[in-house]
């Protein structure tokens, strides 16, 4: 059943008010399927049981949890590198710039340490695997 349109509410106040209005669990008023008393938000068309969640701070499918299975951690890479100090995560749907979900740098203010990082014989631990200059030229 269809909410009435403009015209037909003017002449069927009292059934507008039993039916749209709730007293009667009957109208689908944004045509997705879903009548009223069973969609979560009647006002939008992509939300009701079933629904596909998509990552906009909505509760698409009517479960009562918002956005849920669609979070990961992301760490913010403050120099650029890719990797990130394992601290103050942030639960994102997606990687935003400056953000990653890789972890183990070990000085994010220096974008030339990271796990990737080559070592090289300069007193500080490049490659963030808690030594320092142990390659065999440092020797």
């Amino acid at each position: 059943m269809r909410c009435p349109n403009r015209k037909q509410r003017h002449r069927h106040r009292a059934w507008l008010f039993v039916v749209c209005l709730g007293v009667l669990p009957a109208c689908d008023r944004d045509h997705d399927g879903w009548r009223r008393n069973a969609d979560c938000d009647d006002s939008n068309g992509s939300v009701h049981p079933g629904a596909p969640e998509i990552c906009d701070g909505l509760d698409q499918d009517c479960d009562g949890r918002i956005d849920d299975g669609l979070f990961d951690d992301w760490y913010r890479d403050a120099d650029g590198d890719g990797f990130a100090v394992p601290s103050g995560n942030d639960i994102r749907c997606a990687a935003e710039p400056g953000f990653t979900d890789r972890v183990g740098d070990c000085d994010d203010s220096d974008a030339t340490r990271s796990p990737v990082a080559t070592e090289t014989c300069n007193g500080v631990d490049d490659d963030c695997d808690g030594q320092t200059d142990e390659v065999a030229s440092c020797g």
